[in-house]
């Protein structure tokens, strides 16, 4: 994808110097109003810029979504020095990790270890990334998006790795997509990291110390968490920076499949969140 915007949009696309793998958690939950609730970590090593990127589709459902800019060369702080080229942010709907649209569904991707999906059955070809664009722009809930992906054949957006996919909807379905080998793989559960939940792929994969905090999180509070207790639990299971290249948490995001609102913490500072909501009907936006 990358190398398209850059050849056929811009000429040149130069990502950001990263990790070669990622770390990551996700959950999905309910407030004690019973309002869908959806958090998500983004891990991943790499001195990039993350933002908050707002899409309003035509023939599509409006969303918002966490973008690492980084991939497309991004260092923290270039969007606003006043000297950078800003057209690589032509990307940026497609460099999403996570996301939510105006129907209440909510998306993320999660990376794993093993081969890379690569299918060809003769569907039209779809990337990881491109899947989350996808979903957010044409599905109203989880039923919808696994739907839209069953008529695709999907690609690894690396080469070396693999990703699974925990989907959440306004009605309270969770589900994780993990492509195992070549076949979609549906699990019921509501809460991930790094590691396969498809019995056949035997676990392959690591986190499994933050999927002990999550699941533990998970089963002790019933998947009843108010917005302050998500945002503590990605606290606990967030990742400082260290020489691993599954360290450093880029950014924690709640996100209120009824409200429509997302609370952000950069970098793990959970003591300046930042809140955004979906744009009411008028089409005004609001931050």
């Amino acid at each position: 994808m990358l190398a398209f915007v850059g050849r056929e949009l811009l000429g040149a696309a130069k990502p950001a110097p990263g990790a070669i793998d990622a770390g990551c958690s996700a959950f999905a939950g309910r407030t004690e109003e019973g309002k869908p609730i959806y958090g998500r970590n983004f891990d991943y090593k790499m001195k990039m810029t993350a933002v908050m990127v707002r899409t309003a589709p035509k023939d599509g459902y409006r969303s918002i979504g966490m973008a690492d800019a980084g991939w497309v060369g991004y260092d923290i702080g270039s969007l606003s020095d006043g000297k950078s080229d800003l057209s690589a942010a032509v990307a940026m709907p497609y460099l999403i990790m996570d996301g939510m649209n105006e129907k209440g569904l909510a998306v993320s991707v999660l990376k794993l270890d093993g081969k890379p999906t690569h299918q060809r059955t003769g569907k039209p070809q779809i990337t990881t990334t491109a899947a989350l664009r996808l979903m957010l722009d044409k599905a109203a809930n989880v039923d919808e998006a696994l739907a839209l992906l069953e008529k695709y054949d999907m690609n690894s957006s690396m080469e070396t790795a693999n990703f699974h996919f925990l989907l959440s909807d306004a009605d309270g379905k969770n589900v994780v997509l993990e492509y195992t080998i070549d076949d979609m793989t549906v699990i019921d559960t509501n809460y991930v990291a790094n590691h396969y939940l498809a019995p056949k792929m035997h676990g392959l994969g690591h986190a499994y110390d933050r999927f002990a905090v999550l699941d533990s999180a998970v089963k002790f509070k019933k998947s009843i968490f108010t917005p302050f207790e998500a945002m503590s639990l990605l606290s606990l299971v967030s990742q400082p920076e260290t020489e691993e290249a599954t360290s450093m948490t880029q950014w924690s995001v709640v996100y209120n499949l009824h409200d429509l609102t997302a609370q952000v913490a950069i970098r793990r500072n959970y003591d300046k969140l930042f809140n955004f909501t979906l744009a009411d009907l008028s089409g005004k936006a609001k931050i």
